[in-house]
C-alpha cells in the first residue's frame, strides 16, 4: 500500500535528533497536523512502514514540545498508523511489540498493565486471539476496557484484523491472588497520588464515556468465551436508514447547518460535519456487531467517524460510504480517554452531500502538449501517478501527454493501462450513439489523445575516456 503524507524532517526542520531515533525519522512521513483553538495540544499523525516502539514516540514527543515549543505550554500528541508488510500476523507482531503495548498500558493504567502483563495468549488461528486473565475483580472491572485498547492497537493502529476472546484462569494459590490484587490496587493508588492520574481519568472519561459506552458495552452484554450475542431490541437492531428521504444514507434525517471541521474542539457533543470520505474501513466485533470507521476532510482538518452496525449490515453500508463520496454527518464529537484522538461517535444521521470542490479546467482555444512530465518514479522530483497525469490532460482537452521520467521506463506500464480505459470508456460511448456500429468498426474507434513514452535520459559520450590521468589506481 503506497503511503501518503510528507516526510517527518520536511514537516520538521528544525527538529535535531540522534541515534536510533534519527534513523526512524527516516522512515516516518507526516499525514496531518491539527492544533486545537486553544493552542494547548498539537496532534501530529504519522504513517510508517515499519511498526516503531512507544518509547521512540514518547521520546518524539518531549523533543517537538521542548525544542519546538519551549516557551508555549503545549502538549504533543502522536497518533501513529502503521502499514506494516504481509510477513506480520497478529502473534509474529505481538512477539516484537509486545514491550511496547506494555509501556503504553503502563503510562495509561497501571491496573491494565498487570493485567495484560500477567495474561496468557493464544492464537488459535491466525486472525484470532485469546486473551485468558488471571481471575479476580479487577480482571472482571477492566476486562473490556483492555479489550477496546487492545482492539484498536492492533486493527486500527497495524491494521491487522483481529478477533479477540476473554476467558479467564485461577491461580494455583489464592493468597497469590490476593497479594497479586494488593499489589495493583496500591501501585494505582501510588500513580494517582504522584501524578493526579485520578484526576486525568475522571475528566477524560466523562468526555468519552457517551462515545465508547456501546464498544464496551457490546462485551459486557455476554462474555465472549460464552459465545457470541447481542441484545435484542437495542439500538443495533433498528434499520438502517430511518427516513424516508433519498439523500438520507444512514439513521435520520437533519437540518442542521454543518461546521468546519477544524472549528470542532474536544468533547462538544452534538456536531455536524461535512466532507469527502477519504477512507473506510469495517470489521466485526466479538460480539457479532460490526464497527465502520471513516475519515472525513474538508480541507480545514480531518475526522475519523465510526458507527456500530449489525454484522449482516457492514457490507450495505460499505456500498454507500465509497471513497470519495461526498456526506453530511450529524453525531456527537469525544475524545477517546486512550490515544487522545477526536471522533464522532453516536451518529444521528448520514447524508449525501454536494462536492464543496471545483474541478479545474483549461478553458484555452487552442491546448497545449506537455512534452517534459515526471512522475512519481521520476525520484526528488515527481509525485503523481501516471495514471493520473493521463487522465487529466485528457480530460482537459489536451491532444497527447508525454511522459519522460529521469531514466526509467516504470511509469510505462500504468500510462498504457489509463490509456486503454479512456479508449474503452470513449467506445462505449461511440457505440451508445452509434447503436448500428459493426465490430469492425468499434475496433477502429479511439480517443482522440495519445501518450507520447520517453524518458529524460543520461548520455555519455563514450568516444572520449572515461578517466583521466589513470595510474592504475583501484575505486577504493
Amino acid at each position: 500500500m503506497d503511503i501518503v503524507g510528507k516526510d517527518f524532517i520536511s514537516v520538521f526542520p528544525r527538529l535535531r535528533t540522534e541515534g536510533e531515533l534519527e534513523e526512524l525519522l527516516k522512515t516516518i512521513q507526516v499525514a496531518r497536523v491539527s492544533v486545537n483553538k486553544a493552542r494547548d495540544l498539537l496532534r501530529v499523525y504519522v504513517v510508517s512502514s515499519q511498526w516503531i516502539h512507544k518509547k521512540y514516540i514518547y521520546k518524539l514527543e518531549e523533543e517537538i514540545a521542548g525544542q519546538l515549543f519551549s516557551d508555549t505550554p503545549l502538549r504533543v500528541k502522536i497518533i501513529e498508523k502503521f502499514y506494516l508488510s504481509r510477513q506480520y500476523t497478529p502473534e509474529k507482531l505481538l512477539d516484537v511489540y509486545r514491550s511496547s503495548i506494555l509501556l503504553e498500558l503502563k503510562n495509561y493504567n497501571i491496573l491494565l498493565f498487570h493485567l495484560f502483563q500477567t495474561a496468557r495468549i493464544m492464537f488459535p488461528a491466525e486472525n484470532s486471539m485469546i486473551l485468558t486473565l488471571k481471575e479476580s475483580v479487577i480482571a472482571h472491572e477492566k476486562e473490556e476496557e483492555l479489550y477496546r485498547i487492545l482492539e484498536k492497537i492492533f486493527n486500527e493502529r497495524c491494521g491487522l484484523p483481529l478477533q479477540i476472546q476473554i476467558a479467564f484462569y485461577q491461580p494455583e494459590d489464592s493468597k497469590v491472588l490476593k497479594n497479586s490484587e494488593l499489589q495493583m490496587r496500591a501501585a494505582a493508588r501510588h500513580v494517582a497520588e504522584h501524578t493526579k492520574l485520578a484526576e486525568t481519568e475522571a475528566q477524560e472519561n466523562s468526555e468519552t464515556r457517551e462515545g465508547i459506552a456501546e464498544s464496551q458495552n457490546e462485551g459486557r452484554k455476554q462474555p465472549v468465551s460464552r459465545g457470541k450475542g447481542h441484545k435484542k431490541g437495542g439500538k443495533e437492531d433498528l434499520p438502517l436508514k430511518r427516513s424516508s428521504s433519498p439523500d438520507v444514507l444512514y439513521g435520520r434525517d437533519f437540518e442542521e447547518e454543518s461546521v468546519s471541521i477544524d472549528s470542532i474542539e474536544g468533547a462538544v457533543g452534538d456536531v455536524v460535519i461535512r466532507g469527502e470520505i477519504l477512507s473506510f474501513d469495517s470489521r466485526e466485533l466479538r460480539s457479532g456487531r460490526g464497527l465502520l470507521t471513516f475519515a472525513v476532510t474538508d480541507d480545514t482538518d480531518t475526522i475519523m467517524v465510526k458507527i456500530f452496525v449489525k454484522a449482516e449490515q457492514i457490507t450495505e453500508m460499505a456500498q454507500v460510504l465509497k471513497k470519495g463520496s461526498f456526506v453530511k454527518v450529524k453525531g456527537k464529537a469525544i475524545v477517546d480517554s486512550f490515544d487522545h484522538e477526536l471522533t464522532v461517535s453516536s451518529v444521528w444521521g448520514i447524508k449525501k452531500s454536494s462536492a464543496f470542490r471545483e474541478k479545474r479546467h483549461d478553458n484555452s482555444p487552442v491546448k497545449r502538449v506537455e512534452l517534459h512530465c515526471h512522475t512519481k518514479m521520476s525520484d526528488m522530483d515527481g509525485v503523481t501517478d501516471a495514471a493520473a497525469l493521463v487522465k487529466r490532460a485528457y480530460e482537459w482537452g489536451h491532444p497527447a501527454i508525454a511522459i519522460t521520467d529521469h531514466g526509467v521506463v516504470q511509469s510505462f506500464p500504468e500510462a498504457n493501462h489509463a490509456m486503454e480505459a479512456i479508449d474503452g470508456a470513449y467506445r462505449d460511448q461511440y457505440k451508445k450513439e452509434h447503436p448500428d456500429a459493426t465490430k469492425d468498426e468499434l475496433k477502429k474507434v479511439s480517443a482522440p489523445f495519445k501518450v507520447i513514452y520517453g524518458m529524460e535520459a543520461y548520455l555519455v559520450d563514450d568516444l572520449k575516456g572515461i578517466v583521466s590521468n589513470s595510474r592504475g589506481q583501484t575505486l577504493d
